[in-house]
């Protein structure tokens, strides 16, 4: 991982960036970033909250992150070099390789800046 260029973001460095923005400080990597923070069930989602998704189904390695956007939406960065995208997790590989989600903001809370 380690794209934050001129060039666009990898998935971490979209995911680091956009809570820097907010005045919040991640660990840079996926790998960090899906064992910090705290864990979130699928079901309680909330925007802001980090998605996470990693090999073997899942089980591997985690390869991927996204920011939930509401809705069964993931924003992210496929991958340097390529678009932001907001789809859909529903039927797509992403939704096989689910390995989990983290809360680093706090809950209930408004925009980015806390209001």
């Amino acid at each position: 991982m380690g794209g934050m260029s001129s060039f666009g973001y990898d998935c971490s460095g979209f995911a680091y960036s956009m809570y820097k923005a907010c005045g919040y400080l991640l660990p840079r990597d996926a790998s960090d970033q899906a064992v910090q923070g705290t864990p979130v069930s699928i079901s309680h989602l909330e925007p802001g909250d980090l998605l996470f998704f990693a090999n073997d189904n899942g089980k591997g390695a985690v390869r991927h992150v996204g920011m939930y956007a509401g809705d069964g939406l993931m924003l992210h960065s496929p991958k340097t070099g390529r678009q932001i995208e907001l789809l859909s997790l529903s039927g797509t590989s992403y939704e096989r390789e689910w390995a989990g989600a983290r809360r680093y903001l706090p809950s209930e809370r408004g925009s980015c800046d806390g209001n």
